[in-house]
């Protein structure tokens, strides 16, 4: 069998809209995207996601992306949150 290198797709399905129970109590939509202009953002998109979350490895079978635990500065955090507690905006301009 020959390795796939690429494809050109011809029709998207974009929407939240699907078969699941859940999915009758909640507003779905959903659509099927033909234009050549929008199917090539929709790839273009679709490739940059896969690429930064797919591992360093280009051997890799694996869907686990390779990701680096973010450090978390919690006393600066909760100094930000202390702050917008204090914050009013009503929305008055007075």
């Amino acid at each position: 069998m020959a390795d796939i290198t690429g494809f050109t797709p011809h029709r998207l399905w974009l929407g939240s809209a699907n078969t699941t129970e859940s999915s009758r109590r909640s507003l779905e939509f959903g659509l099927w995207l033909e234009d050549p202009g929008l199917l090539k953002a929709a790839r273009r998109f679709l490739v940059e996601v896969l690429a930064h979350s797919q591992e360093l490895d280009p051997d890799s079978d694996g869907l686990e992306p390779d990701l680096v635990v973010p450090g978390y500065d919690d006393e600066a955090m909760w100094e930000a949150t202390a702050a917008l507690a204090d914050y009013d905006d009503d929305g008055d301009d007075v």
